[in-house]
């Protein structure tokens, strides 16, 4: 079996985020947008990483809309 480098999965990163395929694509597409901060809630992130998430998953979502 070989081992996948996550890093090989990345797709793009913004300030606060990162987004990676998931290796295990059950459906195409699945990704999995992680955040660089330590935050333990949604709530609990600023405005300024909420909008970026928002930001970066609208571009996500276009890019696979286009592909699939």
């Amino acid at each position: 079996m070989k081992i996948i480098d996550f890093e090989d999965l990345k797709v793009t990163e913004s300030k606060h985020w990162f987004v990676y395929l998931d290796k295990n694509q059950c459906y195409p597409g699945k990704s999995i947008i992680w955040c660089k901060d330590d935050v333990n809630d949604f709530l609990e992130m600023s405005k300024e990483e909420r909008d970026d998430f928002f930001n970066i998953a609208q571009k996500l979502k276009s890019v696979l809309v286009r592909l699939f």
